[in-house]
């Protein structure tokens, strides 16, 4: 766990997403070093001159000499590779890395020996993965006998199936514990993204197929503005993941009960379940949670980072076609669609 010994954090990129984690590095180090080309940025937070120390470039952080313990990585997309080699050839081991964790195959590839053959620890900061969630809701399908989750769909307006739809792909990965056989996908590209128009921000709809009738579907609308939120198709109701509350809707007993025949349908309206589906008794979330593991020798963080990439990235390659799942390995060696930018942030 965190020691005298571990004491400097970096923080790259002091955005909305960078000043959630600039409160966790504050509570845990003794030194928090910033990196950030807008200096204006330090208005919007108190600066402690003893803990905080401000870079205006990588180039500068890296010329003070100081090694991070812990880098978190929270600019752009398509600069988190390029940050992550940069700061781990001075040593550093750890990595929170903000979704996606890359925007290019080949990036991904090569993080995947960097983890291999520099022994680095890397999470992609999706907290619903490493939060209660899987447990709460395992224990909620046997509890309440809701059978076995056989779909998970997710509606919404302008929400970007990248950018948003990471979350739940990352969380429906660890739900089912495997990735998924086939992807499906249709989607077009709208010029709203507000970090910048050159980052895509995609409508339309993504199919996983996990197998055994097993299903995610995310389908987002770039013309309408509602919220995203998930259905949650159990065997004996259903559940609706509004924000992190989660109502869940059960089967009568009684019509459960009956020796009905298989197309036989009912409808769910016993009202059995209404919580935070992702706040622990304790009062922790999945980003404690993910800092919790990365400062302790336990936990792993990348192979659900790796298989929620790969096939986010096959979704992306698929266009209209349904496709076979590959391996790193295999989707790596597709020719050079490997090196291409999808400008995902």
């Amino acid at each position: 766990m965190i020691g005298p010994d571990i004491e400097v954090a970096l923080l790259i990129g002091l955005g909305s997403v960078g000043r959630t984690h600039l409160k966790y590095l504050s509570e845990r180090f003794n030194q928090v070093c910033i990196i950030d080309p807008n200096n204006n940025v330090l208005e919007q937070i108190e600066i402690d001159s003893e803990k905080f120390f401000y870079f205006e470039s990588e180039k500068e952080f890296i010329q003070s000499g100081k090694i991070p313990n812990l880098c978190v990585i929270s600019n752009w997309g398509p600069d988190h590779f390029r940050s992550l080699v940069s700061i781990s050839k001075l040593g550093t081991k750890r990595f929170i890395v903000e979704k996606p964790l890359v925007s290019k195959i080949e990036d991904l590839y090569i993080i995947q020996n960097l983890v291999i053959s520099h022994n680095l620890r890397i999470f992609m900061h999706t907290p619903w993965v490493f939060s209660i969630g899987k447990q709460k809701l395992e224990m909620i399908s046997n509890k309440l006998n809701l059978g076995k989750v056989m779909g998970y769909t997710v509606v919404g307006g302008a929400k970007c199936l990248a950018t948003n739809g990471i979350h739940y792909l990352a969380f429906v990965i660890n739900m089912m514990g495997k990735s998924p056989q086939h992807v499906w996908s249709k989607y077009s590209n709208s010029e709203i993204n507000p970090r910048s128009k050159r980052f895509k921000f995609l409508e339309g709809t993504f199919f996983f197929d996990f197998g055994n009738g097993q299903t995610l579907t995310i389908t987002f609308s770039n013309s309408s503005r509602n919220q995203a939120q998930m259905f949650i198709n159990f065997e004996n109701g259903f559940g609706t993941l509004v924000g992190d509350i989660l109502t869940v809707y059960k089967i009568s007993e009684e019509n459960l009960s009956l020796n009905a025949k298989p197309s036989k349908a009912f409808y769910a309206n016993e009202l059995v379940y209404q919580e935070n589906l992702f706040i622990d008794n304790d009062g922790s979330d999945g980003t404690k949670k993910i800092y919790d593991l990365i400062l302790s020798e336990s936990g792993d963080g990348f192979n659900n980072a790796k298989d929620t990439m790969v096939a986010l990235f096959l979704a992306l390659l698929s266009g209209n076609t349904d496709s076979k799942l590959l391996n790193l390995n295999e989707l790596q060696g597709q020719g050079e669609i490997k090196f291409y930018e999808w400008n995902i942030s």
